[in-house]
């Protein structure tokens, strides 16, 4: 697929035709080079750009729209536009073919269009019309007689000039008098002579002659006379321009000029008599069809321009869509006698009329050489079908669904998820494969989407037959030509792995801070190159600060420890650093409110492969409270050992009375022995008797029992 995506992208790169790709809103995705360079902008330029707010048309993007809609492709011939940021360019004209890349079920997902200037042909061709017009004003509105005479000199034709000028009253009663008839005695040799010479190919140009009116006054006027050939090249009647002698020249350059661009003409230019026989060609039409020079395109006929295969349309169709219609458009493969080669062709035959009568006098024909148009539409549907493979090939889910909520289009992926041929999925709602629940949360999507009038993206669920899996959503509404959304269309990706892979790894570090926060552990990354120092939340708390309040550095870590352990600290690095040895220290940090704690830091470094430490990683745990409790068992031991060196002195001489048991202390008073030893030790005496006590004292109750 990415060979075919790069030979596409070759083929607009180095293709010498005007080639755009544009997505279903007219968003530029690539254009060939010289489409860009036709606008003078880079090819970089267009990608994501709208191609109606770069060039702003109405009509056209009315054409696009329908294009989208329909799914019919658009032709047509010499489209005007004018730039409209560089009006000075002026108008110019351009053969169209917009052709809809769809996807499997007729969907657009994209459009190609191609584009060829015309405006040089565009322009002779309304060169060529407007000569046409002038001739043709020429004759009804020249102030100028003109007329044409049979080879007998019988008037046929005549325009308004030459009635005014010589008193007739109509056409028709012209149509009865000779132009023999018209000249004075003394003219009429001379003019029968340039006659005869123009008929037999030599023209007499600029001849004075006397002229009688239809009251037999008298007029002098200059004569330009121009026979009209069959087939044969026999003159079949002459047209005669009856004028003073300037007025004649201007006449004639401007038929030179006519003749000069028929002549010049890139496209063919033909002329028939009403049998079919070839009466002109100009040298376009003579090169196309291998004819050289009067002699040999003046033997042929229409029915010898078109290759074999064609022969029989152009007897069943062209020929009666001619004669019933007064003119036949289409494509023929036209032959070129010399070569045998074929070319394709766009023909455009029609009659030629008398302006007097209305009467067909002669077949015409212009066409225009496409085959290379053809090839590049050739070439642009291989490049549609290219594209149709890709969408259909894509892993993701593309579908389209209408406002109601029913599928019009769906890829193959889509259709082998829900396990149903694709033509069979057409007309069905999300509630044919989806529990109720899930399908009422994709058309309430669906019609927010449509609301906003925008691209969403967003997370959706769907039953399939492993269970439930999540999609990634990106969805758009489809406009019509007046506007109003008339679709949605989406485009899915499962993510149900990633989302299972994101579960898993927001459990484990979960687990890992709770871990950190009962054990009061945090750990800590510092890239040494970079000097970037990450900190788990943990560590953030035993400094006293909020988890990630704000990005930790080396230098902002030392602001915490406490002055006068910071050179303790750097030392311990450096030499980690520099000796490779164990980062393993207690020392005390200083919070923002002026507490200290304890910490314990271990760390390991990383190095590169020449030795330079790059890395460096290691934990922090909070030892206040352990060094809370070895204070407070030192100062019990303090404690201790001063209760024992008191106990010590009961040890020592005590003075006691011989017969009332007594002790004297240090003061030199008397104490009973039980007060004394409980003030100078932590004893606590009891009373009970002895046995000889006992006896001696009570005598009654242990006398007996003793005995």
């Amino acid at each position: 697929m990415s060979d075919s995506n790069k030979l596409f992208e070759d083929f607009l790169d180095n293709c010498h035709l005007m080639i755009a790709y544009l997505d279903p809103r007219f968003n530029f995705i690539k254009v060939s080079s010289r489409y860009a360079e036709a606008d003078n902008r880079d090819v970089s330029f267009f990608p994501g750009k709208n191609l109606f707010d770069l060039f702003p048309n109405t009509e056209n993007e009315k054409i696009f729209r329908r294009v989208v809609k329909t799914g019919k492709p658009y032709v047509a011939q010499a489209r005007e536009f004018a730039y409209p940021e560089n009006p000075e360019r002026g108008t110019s004209y351009w053969d169209w073919n917009l052709v809809p890349i769809k996807d499997g079920l007729a969907g657009v997902s994209g459009l190609i269009l191609t584009v060829i200037n015309v405006t040089e042909w565009k322009n002779t061709e309304f060169k060529l019309r407007e000569s046409e017009e002038k001739l043709g004003g020429v004759f009804e509105a020249s102030p100028d007689a003109i007329i044409t005479t049979d080879l007998n000199g019988l008037i046929t034709v005549c325009n308004p000039a030459f009635l005014k000028l010589t008193g007739f009253s109509s056409a028709s009663e012209v149509s009865k008098v000779s132009i023999f008839d018209l000249l004075a005695p003394e003219s009429l040799e001379e003019a029968m002579l340039v006659y005869k010479n123009a008929a037999d190919g030599r023209i007499d140009k600029d001849q004075e002659f006397t002229f009688l009116r239809k009251d037999k006054s008298r007029f002098s006027a200059g004569i330009s006379i121009n026979p009209i050939r069959d087939s044969t090249g026999n003159p079949a009647l002459f047209v005669t321009v009856i004028t003073n002698i300037t007025e004649r020249k201007e006449a004639s350059r401007e038929i030179l000029k006519l003749a000069s661009l028929v002549e010049h003409s890139a496209d063919f230019i033909g002329l028939a008599d009403l049998d079919g026989r070839i009466i002109y060609l100009n040298e376009a039409a003579q090169k196309m069809s291998g004819f050289d020079g009067i002699e040999e395109y003046k033997k042929a006929t229409l029915f010898d321009f078109a290759v074999d295969d064609d022969r029989v349309m152009v007897s069943r169709e062209l020929i009666p869509a001619l004669q019933s219609e007064g003119g036949w458009r289409g494509e023929l493969f036209l032959k070129n006698n010399k070569s045998g080669t074929k070319i394709m062709a766009e023909v455009d035959v029609f009659y030629v009329y008398d302006p007097n009568d209305g009467q067909p006098v002669a077949i015409a024909s212009i066409s225009r050489n496409i085959t290379r148009r053809k090839q590049i539409e050739k070439e642009v549907i291989e490049s549609r079908n290219l594209l149709y493979t890709l969408i259909d090939n894509s892993p993701a889910l593309i579908y389209i669904k209408d406002i109601e909520g029913r599928y019009v289009l769906v890829n193959r992926p889509f259709a082998d998820m829900v396990g149903i041929p694709r033509e069979n999925i057409t007309g069905k709602t999300d509630y044919d494969f989806q529990p109720k629940e899930i399908a009422d949360v994709f058309r309430k999507t669906d019609m927010e989407t449509i609301a906003a009038g925008t691209t969403s993206k967003l997370e959706e669920k769907a039953v399939l037959d492993d269970g439930k899996h999540t999609f990634l959503s990106y969805k758009a509404p489809l406009f019509g030509a007046d506007g109003r959304p008339y679709a949605i269309c989406g485009i899915s990706t499962d993510i149900s792995t990633i989302k299972q892979a994101e579960e898993s790894l927001r459990r484990s570090e979960a687990r890992l801070s709770n871990a950190q926060r009962v054990a009061h552990m945090g750990f800590w990354d510092w890239n040494i190159v970079t000097n970037e120092l990450f900190w788990s939340d943990e560590i953030y708390r035993i400094f006293g600060l909020e988890p990630q309040e704000f990005g930790a550095t080396y230098e902002a870590f030392l602001g915490y420890v406490y002055p006068d352990d910071r050179e303790l600290v750097v030392n311990s690095v450096e030499q980690s650093l520099k000796n490779e040895r164990e980062y393993n220290i207690d020392h005390r940090i200083m919070l923002s409110d002026g507490e200290i704690r304890y910490v314990h830091e271990q760390g390991e470094v990383t190095r590169d492969p020449s030795g330079r430490p790059v890395n460096m990683v290691g934990t922090v745990l909070d030892i206040t409270q352990r060094k809370r409790i070895e204070k407070e068992r030192e100062r019990l031991i303090l404690d201790l050992q001063a209760a024992l060196a008191k106990v010590k002195t009961l040890s020592g001489f005590i003075p006691i009375c011989a017969s009332c048991k007594k002790i004297r202390d240090d003061e030199g008073y008397w104490q009973q022995i039980e007060e004394y030893i409980t003030e100078h030790s932590d004893v606590e005496l009891s009373h009970g008797l002895c046995p000889e006590c006992r006896t001696t004292l009570y005598p009654e109750l242990y006398g007996k029992k003793n005995q």
